[in-house]
């Protein structure tokens, strides 16, 4: 009992000390304070790793390094870097700072995230929404991605109001181009539920904050964005006006990839508008600009085959069939689906034109294969996705106490110690409660193993009667006690009770009695067949369990039950209890073996 208080009184004095060394860092060290300016810039990636690069040739500290190397992993990520990202980030050791804890659980939840690792993402971002001074900015990011993985599993509410919660601070904190991606992916997620009007409404005030702050790259993202508005909703004219907006205002910001992006806009539009030529043009300088860039493969295939549809189209087969091959040349194994499918439906249509049939039939069931593979693919994609929107709403529950968090009342070391002391006091009492309980259990386990004793003595005392009344004239009563004692000697000879196929037919059998004489005899006994069986082997169990030398008892509880005739666990436990008072898990824990 003194070793269980004191251990009570160490753990609270331990909680204490802790609670003064955790705060020991409450803010960013100014070396590494520009990380996060810079890393929460937005798109300042290079310059960032490039920053970190030389602070870690600097004299720093622990807490330095270990700050300077969560932002370098965090810019490794949105590089596209992800699995260096990913490594650098697992090299550091679990934080107990809040701050230090704070920062890691943010960069490692959007390293998380750009792994699509949705559910581990959501469970630690979801964490740094609880900390009582968190970084604004970075709190606002950390909501945004807790928004896009919501929105990805097609839980709009909560990812709106995530989204919501993550421009509120974004707007606090004065970052236009912030709240502009914000007001971008709000209108992506209208675009994908086709409420046109508010994808619109949105991609332009997203313009209008870009504009202010003159970032070319977002703007050039939204242009994208609003392209793409005007292709689906076919107002073509429009579509045109912005794709040509994209070359004279943002090439010396062009990368490859954003070229892609570029010609392949203007080559749809050129291609819906029937201006073929033009199509064409745009589609080949996509196939020229080299494949530097993600995806670029599949970008370059997709342009092929559109050249070759735009040569079918306009009754160039061959030249249509010198695309395709060229397109279905890039095809891979890891390449989707849909493209494969574009590929063989354009051959299709191809040899269709030049009245090949037998080859236009192959490539339609080629086509179709790659059809059917999209579906198997979709049913699969789909099961996944409701396995993590199961996840995740789960741990959306708590929601509404992320929106309550700046309410929570700062724990004191004073409310501390009142805790700790009403639990020692709880863990006293508990504790007390505990030992009057094994008290109770092991008199009741004395008690049974007496019961058993009194029952044997019981028993002898019965067969001896018996054998005296036998010289006597024996009365219906007593061929009825001879057939019970009968029944209880065949019982216990080689302890046949523990066979699990007993019946009183079989019993009858043996005894060359028949059923009814033999239930009868128990009836008379006031006893049921089962009871009197169970009885036996709840006996056989505690002898089990009493006998130190009886390498059984050390078994497994439900092998002790088989062996003793039960099939069923559940039915083992419930006979043990009825006709002991106690688990069979409590009379083994109570019982006082004798010693060596």
């Amino acid at each position: 009992m003194k070793k269980f208080v004191y251990s009570i009184g160490t753990s609270l004095l331990i909680c204490v000390m802790f609670m003064q060394c955790s705060s020991k860092l409450t803010k960013l060290p100014p070396t590494v304070s520009k990380l996060a300016d810079v890393f929460y810039s937005e798109n300042q990636n290079q310059q960032l790793i490039y920053l970190s690069d030389s602070l870690s040739k600097l004299p720093l500290t622990k807490d330095e390094r270990y700050i300077n190397t969560l932002f370098k992993a965090a810019a490794l990520s949105e590089s596209e870097k992800i699995n260096q990202a990913f490594a650098l980030v697992n090299t550091l050791e679990q934080p107990t700072n809040e701050l230090k804890k704070f920062w890691y659980e943010s960069i490692k939840g959007l390293i998380l995230f750009r792994k699509k690792d949705y559910n581990q993402a959501y469970e630690i971002l979801l964490k740094t929404t609880f900390y009582s001074h968190p970084d604004k900015v970075a709190l606002a990011l950390n909501e945004r991605i807790l928004a896009r993985i919501s929105l990805n599993l097609d839980d709009y509410e909560t990812g709106l109001n995530w989204l919501q919660l993550s421009s509120k601070h974004f707007r606090e904190c004065e970052l236009n181009k912030s709240l502009a991606i914000n007001y971008k992916l709000l209108g992506r997620h209208y675009m994908n539920v086709k409420n046109y009007s508010e994808a619109l409404r949105n991609f332009k005030e997203a313009e209008k904050l870009l504009l202010t702050c003159n970032d070319r790259k977002e703007l050039f993202y939204i242009y994208v964005n609003l392209t793409d508005y005007y292709l689906q909703t076919k107002e073509l004219k429009n579509a045109q006006l912005y794709a040509e907006k994209y070359l004279p205002r943002f090439e010396d910001v062009y990368d490859n990839q954003m070229r892609t992006l570029t010609y392949n806009n203007q080559g749809e539009i050129e291609y819906q508008l029937k201006n073929y030529q033009k199509a064409a043009g745009m589609f080949r300088k996509t196939v020229d600009i080299p494949t530097d860039y993600v995806s670029a493969d599949s970008r370059k295939m997709n342009a092929l085959v559109n050249l070759a549809s735009i040569n079918r189209v306009t009754g160039d087969n061959m030249n249509a069939l010198y695309y395709v091959t060229q397109a279905r040349v890039l095809l891979t194994k890891n390449m989707p689906y849909c493209l494969r499918y574009k590929v063989y439906n354009e051959y299709a249509h191809i040899y269709h034109s030049l009245h090949w049939a037998d080859l236009s039939y192959q490539y339609l069931d080629s086509a179709k294969m790659q059809i059917d593979s999209i579906n198997l693919s979709e049913s699969k994609t789909t099961k996944a996705f409701f396995d993590s929107k199961i996840k995740i709403s789960a741990l959306s529950t708590h929601l509404q106490q992320a929106k309550e968090r700046e309410k929570r009342v700062k724990i004191t070391l004073s409310l501390v110690v009142i805790v700790f002391s009403v639990l020692l006091v709880l863990a006293i009492i508990i504790y007390q409660l505990q030992q009057t309980k094994t008290k109770a259990l092991k008199s009741l386990v004395l008690k049974n193993l007496q019961v058993i004793a009194d029952e044997r003595k019981l028993n002898e005392v019965m067969n001896e009667d018996l054998q005296i009344k036998k010289n006597k004239r024996i009365t219906h009563t007593d061929k009825s006690d001879e057939l019970y004692l009968k029944i209880i000697n065949w019982l216990e000879t080689d302890k046949k009770f523990m066979r699990n196929d007993l019946t009183l037919e079989l019993v009858a059998k043996e005894l060359n009695t028949n059923r009814e004489y033999v239930s009868r005899a128990m009836s008379n006994r006031d006893i049921r067949f089962n009871d009197l069986i169970n009885k036996y082997r709840i006996q056989e169990t505690i002898q089990i369990l009493s006998d130190k030398n009886n390498i059984v008892r050390c078994h497994k509880l439900s092998v002790i039950a088989n062996a003793v005739g039960f099939n069923s666990d559940s039915v083992f436990i419930e006979a043990f209890r009825k006709q002991t008072g106690m688990t069979p898990a409590q009379f083994r824990n109570n019982i006082d073996l004798p010693q060596n």
